[in-house]
């Protein structure tokens, strides 16, 4: 019987899909930084290639705002808030704020995810000479947000929103093994 158990397992193991399953989006409209127009922050995907007309908001917002603030001790710690704060979600609007400067007149761009990880990029209004551009899987926040900033607030403002956002919501097929919210990542 042990014996079958193991043959049983080795057949289940041997066409294990990793974890997270491959997304079956393959088409990502991202929000460029103004200064080297690379992805910053995820706006929509899509399964089937984008439909240019389709309205889609290119204004990252990181959560819904009934679903409340993410806490993020390290930001109350270092910049505690002031008797008169009255915005019920400071954490989520400077972050995304922070995005919306990053991004200046918010640019954005619809990829094609290949094989390899890496992004094609489709059809640009404003820049031209972006169309048929190749970026690198490297130059694609890993968790569907850029996360390296230089000043350390932002970066504490960045780490506390990757904390709080439930993994699901940033999992990347594309994401390497051992990033943080991809706890899933392995096989089966």
């Amino acid at each position: 019987m042990l014996r079958e158990a193991e043959k049983l397992i080795e057949l289940l193991t041997a066409d294990a899909y990793p974890i997270p399953y491959p997304l079956a989006d393959r088409y990502e409209l991202w929000l460029l930084d103004k200064k080297q127009q690379l992805p910053l922050a995820l706006l929509a995907s899509a399964t089937n290639p984008p439909e240019t007309n389709r309205s889609i908001s290119h204004i990252w917002e990181c959560a819904d705002k009934l679903r409340g603030d993410f806490p993020s001790p390290d930001i109350d710690e270092a910049r505690p808030a002031q008797p008169k704060d009255t915005n019920p979600h400071p954490h989520a609007s400077s972050l995304e704020h922070l995005a919306r400067t990053e991004a200046g007149h918010g640019l954005s761009q619809w990829f094609e995810r290949l094989t390899s990880g890496d992004g094609k990029g489709l059809t640009h209004t404003h820049h031209k000479e972006h169309e048929g551009r190749i970026l690198s899987n490297e130059q694609f926040p890993e968790l569907l947000l850029r996360e390296q900033r230089s000043d350390c607030h932002d970066q504490l403002l960045v780490a506390g929103y990757l904390d709080w956002i439930p993994p699901p919501c940033c999992l990347n097929s594309n994401s390497s093994p051992g990033t943080p919210g991809t706890a899933w990542s392995g096989q089966l």
